[in-house]
């Protein structure tokens, strides 16, 4: 479906399918930025050994309570991968499923649907809404943008996208003042775009 999104606007499109696990590793004719979305932490810090410059995770909550949470984290980082992204345990995966259930079982729940698989789908899982991932994409991009350009980047960001107006989202800086990252050629990209009364001639 994004594919043909992209086609229909002039971009070309190449879909490879290939299993993440702790052997992948990124081939030399491959970009060497990341764009991740897993579901799971075991694959995000398998990426980590991968052999990309840098890596930019976004993933969004996974239950009714939490849909609109953005949880972003860039690779490197000054936190060690197993922290940064934590393996759930037996007992996190049982609460989280003791929740599911709860929800099946609920009167609204039961009013939804006449098949079951209905409501497991509906209770196991957040519904999408297009706002939070517009949200999510355009921060992963800007970061991309930013690293490629030697700005200031950020670590880690968590925010809920229902309450920006009222609730600060939670960020990580990188770095104070950016560079840019080895096999990634940006040509005096600002300069030549910059508007004359804005360009300077200092380094």
């Amino acid at each position: 479906m994004a594919s043909r999104w992209l086609e229909r606007r002039g971009f070309t499109t190449r879909p490879l399918e290939r299993r993440v696990d702790k052997h992948f590793r990124r081939t030399r004719d491959e970009p060497r930025f990341a764009l991740t979305g897993f579901d799971d932490n075991q694959a995000r810090q398998w990426v980590t050994d991968a052999g990309f410059t840098r890596v930019f995770d976004c993933g969004l909550g996974g239950e009714a309570t939490n849909f609109d949470s953005i949880a972003f984290q860039a690779w490197p980082n000054a936190i060690p991968k197993n922290q940064l992204w934590p393996i759930e345990g037996m007992e996190s995966n049982a609460d989280r499923e003791a929740r599911a259930h709860a929800l099946r079982d609920s009167p609204a729940y039961q009013a939804l649907a006449a098949d079951d698989c209905g409501r497991l789908l509906l209770a196991g899982k957040s519904v999408a809404v297009p706002f939070v991932g517009a949200v999510s994409s355009g921060l992963v991009v800007a970061e991309m943008l930013k690293t490629a350009l030697g700005e200031p980047t950020l670590d880690e960001v968590r925010l809920n996208a229902c309450a920006l107006g009222s609730v600060q989202p939670r960020t990580r800086v990188s770095h104070a003042s950016g560079h840019i990252p080895r096999g990634v050629e940006m040509h005096a990209l600002r300069a030549a775009y910059a508007p004359a009364s804005f360009r300077s001639d200092s380094p």
